[in-house]
């Protein structure tokens, strides 16, 4: 049977298969029972307070934390216990050892006017446990240090980072929506409203304005942790609400000098990723639901545009990854794959053969081989069939290795690429809830079976 425990105001509630839930409501002491059967686990946990010290560091500690664990070690799961959510930002950013990932979820329930409460949740791949680090209107992760022990992301408009060696919350920066981490961890940048590019040290000191143009956006770090590529404002008014023309630009953290990059190619920008780290980039352009996919090589000078998409989960659209050794992946609808070099040379192309199948994700995993989930639509039902791929792109194999009803939202890889996750929802009084993670064991290489021909 479930057990309650209430102990110095914190509540711990439903010992039930083997998950157990925090929370920081407070319960009068007369109310107070121990339950025998959960004293060892109550032994093995340490609980934090919430205080805010004179620097305005949060100690946010440990908020909640669930775990689920089945006897059956293929059928892991690992659930959200009494958290209730809605969706979720499509932000889940993985620590350089795949062994920690950080993301964000709501609950906004139809017919509610309360509005939309979101949460920062780290999820645990080794000890496969899910914690709640934040709490706020808007949450949206943005990635880790390259140590794995702080977390950055923005809170209500607002640049944050959560220290996961202090369990404490720090806020950075107001009216910030991006930022990133130097190579070696030391150095923070990012935008800030309406005043320009700023870098700081990881903890938010010695914060330094090095432009002062209104709409300069999406810093990211080059290798060498001294300069920045940015999108640079150019300073014309574009109307209909699109802000300002944007080209791209290297900036010298030390000195503040501009190099202008690619000067034939300006519009709106989204976001920026290395393929090959100081030589070729990833962009993103557009606006509003038209978006274009580029590789810019940076030492060739060259811009390879991949095409027109839509929206990138809608149908007709196409999905990208890029891959450590300088590889960038592209689906399209029915399982058309293309692959490119750093200098957006093609380096191989072939069909799936997955008619009317459209593609919502796609990662690499650190031997290669590409991680998919894909549906085929069907007009007029409420559920379709989601299918989750791995794929081969050395052989041209793949397999299918889990599907469902509708019922996935996100999937990625597990440490060293040798299991799958998958975010699960259900439907619950008329809309989708999220119900957790289940794991997709992943069997050996003679699982790939030919592509038909």
């Amino acid at each position: 049977m479930p057990a309650t425990v209430q102990l110095k105001g914190l509540n711990i509630n439903r010992l039930k298969k083997g998950r157990i839930g925090l929370s920081r409501d407070r319960m009068p002491p007369a109310k107070i029972l121990l339950v025998v059967p959960v004293l060892m686990v109550i032994a093995v946990l340490t609980l934090y307070g919430t205080a805010v010290n004179d620097k305005g560091e949060e100690s946010a500690g440990i908020l909640n934390v669930y775990c689920e664990s089945e006897s059956n070690p293929v059928n892991r799961t690992i659930g959200f216990g009494d958290l209730v959510f809605t969706g979720y930002n499509n932000d889940l950013r993985l620590t350089n050892d795949g062994k920690k990932a950080v993301f964000s979820a709501y609950n906004y329930p139809p017919g509610i006017e309360a509005g939309v409460e979101s949460s920062l949740l780290l999820l645990d791949l080794v000890t496969e446990k899910i914690t709640t680090l934040d709490r706020g209107n808007t949450i949206r992760a943005l990635g880790w240090d390259p140590a794995g022990e702080n977390v950055l992301y923005v809170k209500d408009s607002n640049l944050t980072r959560f220290s996961l060696q202090e369990g404490a919350v720090n806020t950075l920066a107001e009216e910030t929506y991006y930022g990133s981490y130097s190579p070696d961890g030391s150095m923070i940048a990012y935008t800030r409203g309406k005043s320009g590019l700023w870098v700081c040290d990881r903890n938010g000191d010695n914060q330094k304005r090095l432009t002062q143009a209104t709409e300069d956006w999406y810093p990211v770090w080059y290798p060498d942790g001294q300069h920045l590529f940015y999108f640079n404002d150019l300073g014309q008014e574009l109307g209909d609400g699109a802000g300002r023309l944007q080209g791209m630009a290297k900036i010298s953290v030390e000195d503040g000098s501009i190099e202008p990059l690619f000067p034939e190619k300006t519009g709106k920008f989204r976001s920026a990723g290395w393929i090959v780290p100081g030589e070729s980039l990833h962009v993103v352009s557009g606006w509003d639901d038209v978006y274009y996919h580029h590789i810019m090589d940076l030492n060739g000078r060259k811009i390879t545009d991949l095409g027109e998409n839509n929206n990138e989960y809608a149908q007709g659209g196409y999905v990208t990854a890029v891959s450590g050794g300088g590889r960038l992946f592209k689906v399209a609808k029915g399982g058309l794959i293309e692959i490119y070099d750093g200098t957006g040379a093609l380096q191989k192309s072939f069909d799936l053969g997955q008619a009317g199948q459209v593609y919502t994700s796609a990662s690499y995993a650190s031997d290669g081989r590409i991680l998919t989930m894909h549906y085929l639509p069907s007009p007029g039902e409420a559920q379709v069939e989601k299918v989750i791929e791995i794929l081969d792109p050395s052989t041209g194999n793949s397999t299918a290795v889990s599907q469902g009803r509708d019922n996935y939202e996100a999937c990625f890889w597990g440490i060293g690429g040798h299991e799958v996750w998958v975010l699960e929802k259900n439907v619950l009084d008329s809309h989708y809830v999220l119900t957790g993670f289940s794991l997709v064991p992943i069997g050996d290489a003679e699982l790939f079976k030919p592509l038909p021909m």
